[in-house]
């Protein structure tokens, strides 16, 4: 809900599209040799272990019922389809990997597991294409304003450097409940290293809020974004400690047609928790010294104080810094919301500062 994310299309959807078209020609063969692959199959996964996978699965499906083959297709299709899902549009209904006949489900799972770890990151498929996912993450960087932060959080630095491990890429559906979605881009994004494993998104069901919301937040739905506003219900003074029932954060959306999706997305990310502790435990402790070192000298009237905290605002970038949008929050309340007492405190405070390392410095 930060930023509205462009999808890049890569040749490495090809995987997602052999099986596909594996899925579609089911119904219309009577043996696995019948079964048409793209051209260039043989030629890069001929010597592997795909085959194996795929006949093992083919075998299984030819064994059940006629009408249970239908539901089978139906679902796996129906699944792939993360947008809608997502969106809650057609009826559609995801169906995770304990809902498949019982028979149908390790097959199923050891198919799209091996496509995942072993067939995708494959050096002849990625020679094939003369792609890979480091060119996929790269590319979706590219595309999405060589942002520098993560695209979920926003509070943690998101590069892919050569020398280290690559940035995490998150299956929106997870793979352990939905293994079948396993190389569909449509259900990938790259994604900050904190924001995807337990205990903020791990294996989460993104589709349980569609109990009690229109839609749930996907990577790459249009929305009109966030505003975060800070607010002390009591202001503080220097002598008495900020405590967690003087302030609060709010969260909402910018346009409320978008209020399910930001409620969505809350949930995923923990974030109203993440947020406020980047508050209480990053801004409180940290902005006063960085201002001071942004300014040294102090502001002589609360007009020049306000226009050092505006510049000082202007200093950070959502795209490029982690923690900008709570440093954003904090700083517009004292701009725009915060009494002339409280200022004129943080104003003299500062002024004392300055004084007090004007002192140490002469005295050396």
């Amino acid at each position: 809900m930060i930023f509205n994310l462009v999808k890049n299309e890569t040749d490495l959807r090809e995987l997602h599209k052999l099986t596909e078209s594996f899925f579609a020609q089911l119904d219309s063969v009577v043996s696995f040799d019948e079964i048409i692959f793209p051209e260039w199959y043989e030629a890069v996964f001929g010597r592997t272990g795909l085959g194996a996978k795929l006949e093992e699965l083919f075998e299984v499906y030819k064994k059940l019922p006629e009408q249970q083959q239908r539901k089978v297709i139906t679902a796996i299709q129906e699944t792939n389809k993360v947008s809608d899902l997502c969106e809650n549009n057609f009826g559609l209904k995801a169906v995770c990997l304990e809902k498949f006949p019982e028979e149908f489900q390790l097959p199923l799972k050891e198919l799209f597991i091996y496509l995942w770890e072993n067939a995708l990151p494959f050096h002849k498929f990625q020679a094939h294409f003369s792609t890979g996912l480091n060119n996929y993450i790269d590319e979706f960087i590219a595309r999405n304003g060589h942002i520098e932060v993560c695209p979920f959080c926003a509070l943690e630095s998101f590069y892919n450097f050569s020398g280290q491990s690559r940035i995490e890429i998150d299956h929106w559906l997870c793979k352990k409940q939905y293994p079948h979605l396993a190389v569909n881009f449509d259900n990938l994004v790259p994604i900050g290293h904190y924001c995807n494993p337990s205990p903020v998104k791990g294996d989460k069901d993104v589709l349980a809020s569609l109990n009690k919301h229109q839609r749930a937040y996907y990577p790459y739905c249009k929305h009109d974004g966030i505003s975060v506003v800070f607010n002390f219900l009591n202001e503080p003074t220097l002598t008495n400690e900020i405590k967690k029932g003087d302030w609060e954060l709010v969260i909402k959306p910018n346009n409320p047609k978008d209020k399910d999706l930001v409620e969505s997305w809350k949930n995923i990310f923990n974030i109203q928790q993440r947020y406020e502790g980047v508050i209480s435990d990053n801004v409180f402790k940290l902005w006063e010294s960085k201002f001071i070192k942004r300014f040294p000298e102090p502001a002589n009237n609360l007009v020049v104080f306000r226009s050092n905290l505006l510049k000082f605002k202007e200093t950070f970038d959502r795209k490029e810094q982690p923690l900008t949008l709570m440093y954003w929050a904090f700083l517009d309340y004292l701009i725009e919301r915060a009494s002339e007492r409280y200022l004129e405190g943080l104003r003299c405070n500062f002024e004392r500062l300055a004084e007090s390392g004007k002192k140490l410095e002469g005295s050396h």
